[in-house]
């Protein structure tokens, strides 16, 4: 797969989570009909869905945090 089309598929799948609106861009995957949508609209509820960690949000949560910190934005 070509890697443009691999991030393509990655942001459908987590608007597909996060969302009911529908894709501006044609489909990618042919998995994401199995995606239940708008079933995570927060980040920590991506938690056992996106990735079996259960602490996956807050983990990604942190790290957004640190980048803000960084850049000193927070």
């Amino acid at each position: 797969m070509i890697p443009r089309i691999g991030v393509r598929a990655h942001i459908q799948h987590l608007k597909a989570y996060s969302s009911t609106e529908p894709l501006v861009q044609e489909v990618v995957d042919p998995r994401f009909q199995f995606v239940r949508r708008g079933v995570a609209p927060l980040v920590t509820q991506l938690s056992g869905r996106w990735d079996p960690d259960p602490d996956y949000g807050n983990k990604v949560l942190a790290i957004l945090r640190r980048l803000y910190e960084s850049t000193g934005i927070l």
